[in-house]
């Protein structure tokens, strides 16, 4: 006997025992199938002091962005090619950097959302980057 349950709102959450749902609706063994994937490797990840805005970086070079703290992801503008390894955001969550290879290090001013070119004054590979709490 087979029965098809609806899909729950958050698949990786199951009714608490004694719940009867605990004993009717399992939890989903492939809810990950729902789930957005990111193909790309990432290699950093910073979050706003605030707890929404965060960013993470990776191999492809592109920014990635959420304003719902990691819930969903958007591709920033201007990131580049070149591997990115760390990324700091500013205390006032506005003002973002990454660091990557060849001494590339992206600057952003609206909070991830664009990126612009900004110089190290070296070639080496940086893999990480802070900002001071004074910005």
């Amino acid at each position: 006997l087979a029965v098809a349950l609806p899909l729950r709102a958050d698949p990786d959450r199951t009714a608490a025992f004694p719940d009867w749902r605990w004993w009717t609706e399992p939890a989903e063994v492939n809810a990950f199938a729902r789930r957005p994937m990111i193909a790309a490797v990432l290699t950093g990840v910073a979050f706003a002091p605030e707890g929404l805005g965060a960013l993470a970086v990776g191999w492809n070079g592109t920014p990635l962005r959420s304003g719902d703290g990691g819930v969903t992801w958007q591709v920033a503008v201007g990131g580049g090619q070149d591997a990115l390894f760390g990324v700091a955001i500013a205390s006032e969550g506005r003002g973002a950097l990454a660091a990557g290879r060849g001494g590339r290090v992206p600057r952003s001013r609206d909070g991830g959302a664009t990126w612009r070119a900004f110089g190290s004054g070296t070639q080496q590979d940086l893999f990480g980057v802070a900002i001071a709490p004074d910005g």
